[in-house]
């Protein structure tokens, strides 16, 4: 690193150069975040939960149509 803030790489030939610089070289990779029991089981949870609306759905419609076909042979018995 030179006084103006440049890299710069002495380069004999012609050729194709790769350099990896790390921006922060006072940070600790080595660090692991941890992750809490959502993170670790989102995926469980997500489908859990969308079984759980699909089956309560399921459950208002058939009670919609048992409802439904109740009042009608209430209306049948009445209209007799």
């Amino acid at each position: 690193m030179t006084k103006d803030g440049f890299m710069r790489f002495k380069v004999t030939r012609l050729g194709i150069y790769a350099v990896i610089v790390n921006p922060n070289p006072d940070a600790d990779t080595d660090t692991i975040v941890e992750c809490g029991y959502f993170c670790q089981n989102h995926l469980t949870i997500l489908i859990l939960a969308c079984s759980l609306i699909v089956i309560i759905t399921v459950i208002i419609y058939v009670l919609c149509i048992c409802i439904k076909s109740n009042t009608l042979e209430t209306n049948k018995v009445h209209a007799d």
